[in-house]
């Protein structure tokens, strides 16, 4: 009887603590990425076609602000490079793409991170031509 008792109550326990896990066993990863992506960023490099823009002093001061919700650009130009223009967005992650939502435009962007190095991308057609933008940007 004791046996009996003992092997109940081993079980009786095994099943409490299966039944006890959390959900978190098999994280969300869209929510891992977010966090990742969430800081400050500040460009590296801009490709067009494949071919390094060279980037002025100005252009160098760029970043990007992720929050939980939304992303700010700071744009700095030759013209205005003490203020810099900012532009606020919203974004979604679905997989390798970030859909950043402006009050005028939404933008799908492929993206990844290496490391502390973000890497977005797109194909835009300018003048009836298809450019394929690589811009990167390392964390802060």
């Amino acid at each position: 009887m004791k046996k009996i008792l003992t092997l109940a109550f081993v079980a009786l326990t095994l099943l409490a603590t299966a039944c006890g896990k959390s959900n978190n066993d098999n994280p969300n990863p869209q929510d891992d990425t977010k966090k990742v992506l969430i800081g400050t960023w500040r460009i590296e490099t801009v490709t067009v076609n494949g071919t390094a823009l060279v980037l002025s002093d100005c252009d160098k001061k760029s970043y990007i602000v992720f929050s939980e919700k939304e992303m700010i650009n700071y744009l700095y130009n030759n013209k205005k490079c003490d203020t810099p223009q900012e532009v606020r967005a919203t974004y979604s992650i679905l997989g390798n793409v970030i859909r950043i939502v402006t009050k005028n435009k939404t933008s799908d962007k492929n993206f990844s991170i290496s490391g502390k190095k973000l890497i977005l991308s797109h194909t835009e057609e300018i003048n009836g031509e298809k450019r394929n933008f690589v811009m990167i940007y390392i964390k802060q």
